[in-house]
């Protein structure tokens, strides 16, 4: 830091002082001297100039910087899919290099980590087959996931994981099952004093507490008739219509025939 020559001038002063007083000659010195230091220190700026300019300063903050690489996909993007509950479908994941965000082709089932999550469930590692693994372009695969692996309503999340790749989770939501995804074509008719019900809610489930839903909720017609697609098995049938129709269900056994 430079003070325009002021700090040389005050060294000046200082060093002209005399060590020995006692003469008369010396004081006069003394006295110059000290007329000397008080001129070189009303010489002292009021602020205090760096002896590099503050363009200087900015120059070189401007040309410190961080070498950061980012990939060419975001990492953390993930998926969001809509699931029928119980119904089997493919789920996609995208698999890049963490660090430079290449698509990581030609894995396959066996390279990888599947794991899921079901709504309020702890994680599931999935055991995955080489039919239930699918290379797209691009780094892109699809999971082939069962119907007992989306049999919870809410949000499942699923991910498959690499060594050097990004995580890319994927979000299913898992819905109401709709008309079913079973095999067989079946018709419940809702009748009520020898009358048809129109609009009343009806749905199956493999248990009598209405919670493990495999088709439904759907509404009958104007003949009282809801359709249904289910595999053969016992099953239970749920019914209700607001201010027409109590809630009310019936054990249902379903064949080939």
């Amino acid at each position: 830091v430079s003070l325009n020559g002021a700090i040389d001038a005050v060294k000046a002063a200082v060093d002209a002082l005399p060590v020995d007083v006692a003469t008369s000659g010396a004081t006069t010195a003394l006295g110059t001297a000290i007329d000397t230091l008080k001129t070189a220190v009303d010489a002292l700026p009021i602020d205090v100039a760096s002896s590099q300019s503050v363009a200087d300063l900015a120059a070189k903050v401007d040309a410190i910087s961080v070498d950061v690489t980012l990939p060419a996909a975001a990492v953390g993007v993930g998926f969001s899919m809509n699931a029928t509950q119980r119904k089997a479908m493919w789920l996609p994941v995208q698999l890049t290099n963490g660090t430079t965000g290449a698509a990581l082709t030609g894995l396959t089932f066996d390279a990888v980590t599947v794991k899921y999550q079901k709504p309020g469930e702890a994680v599931v590692t999935k055991t995955l087959t080489a039919e239930q693994w699918s290379e797209g372009v691009d780094g892109s695969y699809s999971i082939y996931f069962t119907s007992d692996e989306l049999d919870t309503l809410g949000t499942l999340r699923y991910w498959a994981e690499y060594t050097s790749a990004a995580t890319y989770p994927g979000v299913a939501l898992v819905t109401e099952a709709g008309a079913g995804s079973g095999s067989i074509e079946k018709t419940i008719r809702i009748i009520v004093k020898g009358q048809p019900i129109k609009d009343c809610e009806v749905w199956v489930t493999t248990d009598a507490a209405g919670r493990d839903k495999i088709a439904g909720p759907r509404y009958t017609d104007i003949l009282g008739v809801a359709t249904v697609f289910v595999d053969p098995g016992d099953y239970w049938v749920h019914y209700r219509k607001a201010r027409e129709v109590e809630y009310g269900k019936k054990q249902w056994s379903v064949t080939n025939g």
